[in-house]
């Protein structure tokens, strides 16, 4: 009787090993999939691992992400809430969502997101470039510059930011400062800046 009930727990525990290595087989190949851009297939394959593994938040991540490319905005909020309720410390899922509250023009839930991102990883230079760019579409421009600055203080070469900077200079109607920031951008390879620069800087 041991050794049958010994062999069971064995038995159980084998094709425990075997779920999670089939749903994190599932989950590469989707992850492969997107990078051949075969957005569609890696959902399918992130959603098979899900359906596996339901406590896996990676997978939810990467079906979010490739949700979001194939403009299932709502559906990839889904995933990505599942992601953080599954790991709350998810940074590149709060990330992530804030990018499509940003597609959404939720601009609020997109800072937000971004707060939290900056709070969870604080050297990420992005999330302060796009929360200053939330905060400008909705008028907070003033606001925008601290952001717009660490974002460069982390990335000197960034040359969006340099750019979205510019531009909250010039609505803040600083025109010598934004001309400087849209030259700046320039010099990094930044080609939008160059119609400003010759509208608004000559």
């Amino acid at each position: 009787m041991f050794k049958n009930l010994l062999i069971l727990i064995i038995l159980n525990c084998l094709a425990v090993i075997s779920f999670s290595q089939t749903a994190i087989e599932y989950n590469e190949s989707g992850k492969k999939k997107a990078i051949y851009k075969n957005f569609a297939g890696a959902e399918t394959d992130f959603s098979k691992a899900i359906e596996l593994n339901s406590k896996f938040a990676e997978a939810y991540y990467n079906r979010g992400l490739a949700r979001r490319i194939l403009k299932k905005y709502n559906e990839a909020i889904t995933d990505y809430n599942k992601a953080i309720e599954l790991e709350p410390k998810y940074s590149a899922a709060y990330y992530n969502r804030g990018n499509v509250y940003m597609e959404l023009k939720n601009f609020l839930g997109a800072i937000n997101d971004y707060s939290k991102v900056i709070e969870l990883t604080p050297t990420m230079s992005l999330a302060y470039n796009n929360r200053a760019l939330a905060k400008v579409n909705i008028g907070n421009f003033l606001s925008a510059i601290p952001d717009y600055n660490k974002a460069i203080e982390l990335l000197p070469k960034y040359a969006d930011a340099y750019y979205n900077r510019g531009i909250a200079k010039f609505r803040l109607g600083n025109k010598p400062a934004a001309c400087v920031d849209f030259q700046k951008a320039l010099d990094l390879d930044f080609k939008q800046a160059k119609a400003d620069i010759e509208k608004y800087c000559k």
